[in-house]
């Protein structure tokens, strides 16, 4: 099970799987982590994109 944003739905629905929209709750907070000492590139470029658009 996952709960993903609305917008995001379409990416992640395929297979078989199905969303269903979910009313009633409160925004949620998204948490980005990676090991401390994890230097792929593809990472570092993730969790810069994250910094980029994050919200204070």
């Amino acid at each position: 099970m996952a709960l993903p944003a609305s917008r995001n739905a379409p990416l992640v629905v395929r297979d078989g799987m199905i969303a269903v929209p979910v009313r009633g709750i409160s925004p949620s907070q998204l948490a980005v982590a990676a090991h401390w000492d994890d230097t792929r590139a593809l990472v570092l470029a993730y969790l810069a994109a994250a910094r980029e658009v994050a919200v204070s």
